[in-house]
């Protein structure tokens, strides 16, 4: 919360009753360069407080330009909650940005967001089973396309990322770093990429400063840690290659 208010970050929070906040735990093994996390799921979420997320979301996106759905979802919703939530803020002309997994991810996809972040394992579970190759990656993201989703960003690890819209695809290939720990590097690399292009910056533009700025993240031990000054310098050792 302090962190927020510091960075001058507005906040609206639902507080369901007698809820505990979830925590998540990540143990690193410094020596051998590995890292391990465990989240608690949380509890249960009553439907008086879904009620107040589901007005929350109709009123902010009457007024916003851009709206994330983003995270594991706590019991109580229904899988197919961030459908609603984008279908309602689509319908309010927001652009909306999807970063989910299994039946949640399968079930948003539906109401056409702007963009979708899958993980390779995510990317599984779409098209139910393990792709072969790069172009069968695309070949499904384009199905993705075709059916309303304006763009499918598929992080590969290490390996970078694949991007897919209606008009091109391209692979984005890291710069080499001593990586700390990579764990929330898929969440910074979404979230840069949505500011680029909050500020009007093409695809490719966003995506590898998106990928400069996850790079600097794995270098770091906090979760949410990155330097922008070490990301600049870090850019022109982002490659871009059209697949």
């Amino acid at each position: 919360m302090n962190r927020f208010w510091v960075k001058n970050i507005q906040c609206q929070f639902i507080h369901p009753p007698n809820y505990e906040t979830r925590t998540s735990y990540i143990i690193i093994e410094e020596n051998k360069n590995n890292h391990f996390m465990l989240t608690e799921r949380g509890n249960k979420v009553d439907e008086r407080s879904i009620n107040e997320l589901v007005e929350m979301i109709i009123k902010l996106s009457s007024s916003c330009e851009f709206m994330v759905f983003s995270g594991g979802v706590s019991p109580g919703f229904n899988i197919d909650i961030y459908k609603k939530l984008i279908e309602l803020a689509n319908k309010n002309g927001c652009k909306t940005f999807l970063d989910a997994s299994g039946d949640y991810l399968l079930e948003g996809i539906k109401a056409r967001p702007f963009m979708i972040k899958p993980n390779i394992d995510e990317i599984c579970d779409i098209i139910g089973h393990r792709p072969e190759n790069i172009k069968e990656i695309v070949f499904h993201a384009q199905k993705l396309i075709k059916s309303g989703v304006k763009v499918v960003a598929v992080t590969l690890g290490s390996d970078g990322s694949l991007i897919v819209s209606e008009n091109e695809a391209f692979r984005i290939y890291p710069p080499k770093v001593k990586a700390i720990n990579t764990v929330g590097c898929g969440d910074v690399f979404f979230g840069s990429s949505i500011f680029k292009l909050y500020h009007k910056s093409t695809l490719r533009e966003a995506f590898k400063f998106a990928t400069a700025v996850s790079a600097s993240k794995a270098m770091k031990l906090m979760t949410s840690e990155f330097d922008i000054n070490e990301a600049l310098r870090l850019l022109d050792d982002v490659l871009i290659k059209d697949v």
